[in-house]
């Protein structure tokens, strides 16, 4: 028992101090005692603002909208009040006490703190006998200190006081009093309502004071007592939204690998009872975009979740999510051969018409587009002559597609036919001769024609030639696009030693199946056979190699293992951190084949703007190369970047 004493509270910054300092008179005659209760918080050396300092006691707002700075120990609020003890003369009450401030808690600064607690006054010694006192307030129990707004039941157990009738139960909430009945007897249940929540609009719970006021039998008012509770937010108010996703630069409606990217749009994001939108996160695609739209850069083949957060003032979360698919289309490819034939297509050395007999495959991935084209010109000239213009194709391969080249090719003149095939994306080409008519032997004045018509230079020859010999030549030695310069095996097979790119202008080294191109421009291309890969690597007729549409793999008899992997994007970057930027998480790419153990990994970035630095951010394992950041002194947005994965490990 006591007639003074300090309860201690508590709020969001455990630096801070907060306390109710509390004080008592009595009143022997009428039973009673007025009590004054000051509510201090102290900053111990940190230091909060605002102007919107509240302050409540005993659900009573004391302090509306003060405006100051509190740092040391500093009183945001007094009330004084007059209870009533018992008849016995005995008294046991609750002070309860809370501040919020609209501020955003952080390392110095506290934005809320409550605290309650029963005191136990001195007992009044005549308490009840004096003039004729038969009276005192009713008190109660709760059958819970925590309730979640619209669910939990909320019972108060009641136990009259003397001389009482009745009660009336009142929820006291950021200054105002909501009136729950006025008819309670011994006990009273309720559910708070959920539009509770609107008191508490910045934070997911809050302290309120459930207040019992005695009535006697005819209505006067006796006495009351209170009692603190935390009401808490249900997950039924978290904010919702919703997502729009708008797909750019499809092909007949599909979206297409490094071409689609998607633009994206929070739409009907809302807080509920009295909240507000605080923040938009988005992820997926490599997203990382805090503004309410957000646009992908192109994506590489696969599925894509695209998912926007949206964060409420309570700090709580809503989001939304839509799923996309791109596809991956291979490059067309094409190999033929051209003759010329009589009028009924037979092929015969002396024809005037001509055919052409190819093969070729398109990806039919996303409707794309099937189309040919065959244009020719004079040996030698350097502009083409529209044959055959764009033509849609029946189908998407063929093995032996044949096209009529028409009449009027003169026997005596060699000539160029160039047939190309596209799709939606690419356009992929060949080059073939239409040589004179065959002749053994053409004598002119000017030079002499073996194995056809004499066309140009002393020694004009078609077909292959054969000598034990050697060749010496003064001047240059030249061969045609398409052409090879052979070397002779061990078994007496041809062995490649050089090779003439007409599609990519470039020169290729090494054998037969294996060699590496060397060319101009910023994509070096690998071949083995005619199909062409993005890397460019040495190696020998001793490895196996395999590969998929974005990495090529070497396997040696020694166990060693290669592979290249390269991936292209349009990674913006400009998440800052300090002086630099670095552009979202770059997940990792997969082998085409698995290596026994995780292998070690280089990682390679360039673009055509700048240079750019490339941090491996996870550990490469056995089927992939681990995940990367890119830095950059300054920001990066829109630009296309490549990025080279070079493993080497063992595969057995």
């Amino acid at each position: 028992m006591a007639l003074s004493g300090t309860i201690t509270g508590s709020c969001n910054n455990s630096h801070y101090t907060f306390t109710c300092e509390w004080s008592a008179t009595q009143n022997k005659s009428a039973n009673t005692s007025t009590i004054t209760a000051n509510v201090y918080l102290n900053g111990n050396g940190y230091s909060t603002q605002s102007s919107y300092w509240c302050c409540t006691i005993n659900g009573t707002q004391v302090t509306t909208n003060w405006s100051g700075t509190v740092s040391g120990k500093t009183k945001l609020g007094s009330r004084t009040w007059t209870v009533s003890h018992n008849s016995n003369g005995t008294c046991t009450t609750n002070i309860s006490f809370s501040f919020s401030n609209r501020v955003t808690a952080g390392t110095y600064t506290t934005s809320s703190g409550s605290g309650s607690g029963d005191i136990t006054l001195n007992t009044i010694s005549n308490g009840g006998s004096t003039s004729g006192s038969t009276t005192s307030a009713s008190t109660f129990t709760l059958n819970t200190s925590t309730a979640t707004l619209g669910s939990t039941s909320v019972k108060l157990t009641i136990s009259k006081g003397s001389g009482v009738s009745k009660h009336k139960v009142k929820i006291g909430w950021a200054g105002s009093w909501y009136l729950l009945t006025s008819d309670a007897t011994t006990s009273y249940t309720f559910t708070p309502s959920i539009d509770y929540c609107k008191n508490i609009p910045n934070s997911q719970s809050g302290t309120a004071t459930i207040k019992l006021e005695s009535l006697n039998s005819s209505g006067s008012w006796v006495g009351e007592t209170s009692k603190s509770i935390t009401f808490k937010v249900p997950s039924s108010a978290a904010p919702t939204v919703e997502i729009s996703v708008t797909a750019n630069n499809t092909s007949n409606g599909a979206n297409i690998a490094y071409q689609t990217t998607f633009s994206c749009s929070a739409t009907n994001a809302s807080a509920k009872y009295g909240a507000t939108i605080k923040s938009y996160q988005w992820s997926g695609g490599y997203l990382n975009s805090t503004s309410s739209t957000a646009t992908t850069g192109k994506l590489g083949a696969g599925n894509y979740t695209l998912t926007v957060k949206v964060t409420d003032s309570r700090g709580m979360t809503g989001s939304a999510s839509k799923k996309v698919t791109l596809i991956g289309v291979s490059a067309p490819t094409l190999s033929g051969s051209i003759y010329r034939c009589d009028s009924s297509g037979n092929k015969v050395a002396n024809g005037t018409y001509a055919k052409a007999s190819i093969k070729y495959n398109i990806d039919s991935s996303g409707s794309n587009a099937k189309k040919y084209a065959v244009y020719w010109k004079n040996k030698g000239a350097t502009s083409w002559t529209t044959l055959t213009d764009w033509t849609t194709l029946s189908k998407y391969s063929a093995s032996a597609f044949a096209i009529d080249l028409g009449s009027g090719w003169d026997i005596t003149k060699s000539y160029e036919i160039k047939i190309s095939i596209k799709d939606s994306y690419t356009t992929t080409s060949i080059t073939q001769a239409l040589s004179t008519q065959s002749a053994l032997l053409n004598l002119e004045k000017d030079g002499v024609g073996i194995g056809k018509i004499r066309e140009r230079g002393v020694l004009d020859v078609g077909g292959d030639m054969y000598g034990t010999g050697g060749l010496t030549l003064d001047g240059s030695f030249r061969v045609g696009a398409g052409g090879y310069i052979y070397g002779t095996g061990n078994d007496g097979s041809n062995v490649i030693l050089a090779y003439v790119n007409q599609n990519n202008n470039g020169s290729e080294f090494g054998t037969s199946t294996l060699h590496t191109t060397i060319k101009s421009g910023d994509n070096p291309t690998w071949y083995s056979g005619t199909d062409a890969k993005n890397y460019s690597i040495w190696t020998n007729k001793d490895c196996s190699m395999s590969s998929n549409s974005n990495c090529q793999t070497w396997r040696y008899p020694n166990g060693m293992q290669v592979s290249i992997v390269k991936a292209w994007g349009t990674w913006d970057v400009n998440t800052a951190w300090g002086s630099i930027y670095s552009s979202p998480w770059i997940s990792g790419q997969s082998f085409n084949v698995a290596f026994m153990e995780a292998p070690k990994v280089t990682i390679n970035a360039y673009n055509a703007t700048s240079a750019i630095m490339v941090c491996q951010c996870s550990a490469p394992t056995t089927t992939a190369t681990g995940a990367c950041y890119l830095w950059k002194p300054g920001i990066q947005t829109g630009i296309k970047t490549y990025i080279e994965y070079i493993a080497i490990g063992r595969w057995k």
